[in-house]
């Protein structure tokens, strides 16, 4: 049984599906900004946020049931890392850095905070 989900979660049909619910989801939202549309068409909007919901938590279930703890592999893009990597630092996300002391030493170019002080 396992190995049937399995195959069904990592075949190219689904995963195509889960991409156009993804996109469907953006457009969803974008639309959802407009107080024209969602006082015309509000409840569908809603309903159908509801069911884009309902699809990402039967693929988390399903990806779980097949994988386990891991359902996800490890993406640098997530922000996971190993522990190996992260104690090399060599992780392109906090607690690793990729280039600069990160000392926080004025002119530093990456001091922690520096982008949030400009932001502000």
């Amino acid at each position: 049984m396992t190995h049937h989900i399995k195959s069904f979660v990592e075949s190219k049909p689904f995963h195509q599906f889960i991409v156009a619910v993804i996109v469907l989801a953006g457009v969803a939202a974008g639309l959802e900004t407009s107080a024209a549309i969602m006082a015309k068409h509000g409840a569908t909007l809603l309903a159908l946020a509801k069911l884009i919901l309902g699809i990402f938590i039967a693929e988390a279930l399903l990806k779980i049931a097949t994988h386990g703890r891991k359902p996800w592999p490890a993406s640098p893009m997530l922000g996971t890392c190993s522990r190996k990597a992260r104690a090399r630092n060599r992780c392109g996300h906090a607690g690793g850095r990729t280039a600069g002391s990160g000392t926080g030493v004025e002119g530093d170019t990456n001091a922690p905070g520096r982008f949030a002080a400009q932001m502000v």
